[in-house]
């Protein structure tokens, strides 16, 4: 018999997104007793409960929050599947069978199960890029590789490890599996599961973020050694301005593109 999941969708102001969320959810050719999909929105301001309200399937509730790990802990708390996934509000399953097939590839001897994401510009909708491998999991000491839109987590692992971290503004995810690090067990399916949704443009602020918390995340929970977390630090943090110089320079272009494909190997 197959699992039950809970997909947890965290909203605030979504109502130009969610709609397409949620029927990517209702479209799924999968017994719907299976899945449980609870929409944890942050008291929006704008149309996006009237929304969910128009699907009978999703469970909801509206409230303030302290921001993203505080409305994901929300989520697990109120989630009875055997198994969890977070579908954020602009994101979407890629197709009407996701589910069906990933039901039947949940393990009992995986923590943690991923496939693959298609990443969309959010004018166009054409795929930019696709991340996800077998190896991602490998290099979640470096930063983050296995890709959050496509993780199904077992809630067993959420009561062992408890809620996300609210001091995380971004890298909530990535300091949750980094909880568990070197003794969760991870299962990969070479199979896309979500669709997101990003500008196009590089956000040079958010990633020093980003790259602040990853930093704080390893540090916090033990992974590697200082020389080791600076590195990852100062490689993420100057990565985008760099990369855009060194690949326009004929001589160091293709070198850059040989060494930075052993670093990004877990992508």
């Amino acid at each position: 018999m197959n699992p039950r999941l809970s997909i947890i969708t965290i909203a605030w102001n979504s109502e130009k997104t969610i709609a397409r969320t949620l029927e990517s959810v209702v479209a799924q050719n999968c017994d719907p007793k299976l899945i449980e999909h609870w929409v944890i929105d942050g008291g929006s301001k704008d149309a996006t409960i009237d929304l969910v309200k128009n699907f009978p399937h999703a469970k909801w509730i509206s409230e303030a929050d302290k921001g993203i790990s505080d409305a994901f802990s929300k989520g697990v708390r109120r989630a009875t599947g055997d198994w969890i996934l977070f579908l954020n509000s602009d994101d979407r399953l890629a197709d009407d069978n996701v589910l069906q097939e990933v039901l039947s590839e949940l393990r009992d001897d995986a923590d943690i199960a991923y496939g693959r994401v298609v990443i969309a510009d959010r004018d166009t909708d054409q795929p930019v890029m696709t991340i996800g491998n077998e190896r991602a999991w490998k290099y979640l000491w470096q930063r983050m590789t296995v890709p959050h839109p496509a993780t199904f987590t077992r809630r067993t692992y959420f009561e062992k490890y408890g809620d996300f971290d609210p001091s995380f503004k971004i890298a909530m995810d990535y300091e949750m599996h980094l909880r568990g690090y070197g003794q969760s067990r991870y299962h990969y399916f070479p199979r896309v599961v979500t669709t997101m949704s990003t500008g196009g443009v590089s956000d040079t602020s958010r990633g020093k973020k980003e790259a602040l918390e990853c930093y704080r995340a390893k540090k916090k929970n033990g992974i590697g050694g200082w020389s080791s977390r600076l590195f990852w630090l100062g490689y993420q943090t100057t990565r985008p301005p760099v990369e855009r110089v060194i690949r326009g320079t004929p001589l160091l272009g293709p070198l850059f593109s040989s060494w930075h494909k052993r670093v990004t190997r877990g992508f």
